[in-house]
């Protein structure tokens, strides 16, 4: 009885922080809005597509949000197990680009040492620098761009590595849920043009971007995110001597020296993004990597690569 007490308190208290930062208009960005938006503490036993992050009658996340409820059938012709109902985006706006892990996450990635990296990248050769607790790590671009996630641990800690190739948006989340490590795969579908993630365990879809879950649900929730800069693989070296590198041997037929996205930032009014091979000689200098934003980004086939709202 003190327990269920206890967490009815905690329940409370929750609510009025909600409340508290509606009232004084916190951002989704502020520290304030993150805090509430850690995950419920009721939540308990393994996480299925029915587990629900907001009560089953809720309107609002805490952000203030509006969530949208109804059964649209299944979307897109795929019987996946994600709970459809619940969702804080129209499905129109979700954009089916390919079939579920088309792009295949790696769950178990193999690293090297830098030397070993130099074997076939250059200095100028972009990568996604993620370092904790004095364990640094390199995901190179040209790996990434044919994966968009790497699921692995650091440090003891349970992460998952995202790569959107057509915002050149480079994310680090943990990937621990109530307690519990779940994996991150690429779902196949874009929203702005940008990564939709989903989560095995779940089945929620995730809107990389932002981190936060749009449909499914853990609607309401947002991962936390980790620092992971894209930056040139000399810096990387440079910066942490003993660092390890993601390996290519990833146990898929896949080539890493070509990018299925030459011309994607073209200014031309409808570029084909999946159209052309750029050999890594040829492919832009880290400078551009490093400058270009999601905000910047000129207007693409699938929509404007920007700010989610």
């Amino acid at each position: 009885m003190m327990r269920s007490a206890s967490r009815r308190v905690r329940w409370a208290l929750m609510a009025f922080a909600g409340l508290t930062l509606l009232a004084c208009g916190a951002s989704l960005d502020s520290p304030q809005a993150a805090e509430a938006e850690e995950f419920p503490p009721l939540i308990a036993g393994p996480l299925t597509p029915d587990t629900l992050y907001l009560p089953p009658d809720a309107t609002a996340t805490l952000a203030g949000a509006t969530i949208d409820r109804g059964d649209p059938g299944w979307p897109f012709g795929a019987p996946w197990a994600t709970n459809w109902n619940v969702r804080l985006v129209e499905l129109e706006e979700l954009h089916f680009a390919g079939r579920r892990d088309a792009f295949p996450s790696l769950d178990d990635p193999r690293f090297g040492e830098t030397p070993v990296g130099d074997a076939w990248m250059s200095d100028g050769d972009p990568v996604i620098q993620l370092e904790i607790g004095g364990d640094s790590r390199a995901f190179p671009l040209g790996i990434m761009t044919r994966h968009e996630i790497v699921n692995t641990t650091i440090w003891g800690q349970a992460v998952a590595v995202t790569y959107c190739p057509l915002c050149n948006s480079a994310i680090a989340f943990e990937r621990v849920l109530y307690g519990t490590v779940v994996e991150f795969g690429v779902s196949g579908l874009l929203r702005n043009s940008d990564l939709i993630m989903w989560d095995r365990s779940m089945e929620s879809l995730w809107q990389q971007l932002t981190g936060e879950a749009i449909v499914g649900g853990m609607v309401g929730a947002r991962l936390v995110t980790i620092s992971a800069p894209i930056v040139s693989s000399g810096q990387f070296k440079r910066a942490f001597p003993s660092g390890l590198v993601l390996s290519r041997g990833t146990g898929y037929p896949l080539t890493y020296e070509f990018t299925n996205y030459a011309g994607y930032d073209s200014t031309a009014p409808t570029p084909n993004c999946c159209a052309g091979r750029l050999i890594l000689e040829q492919r832009r200098p880290i400078a551009w990597w490093r400058s270009t934003s999601t905000a910047s980004m000129s207007h693409i086939s699938l929509g404007i690569c920007g700010p989610i709202p």
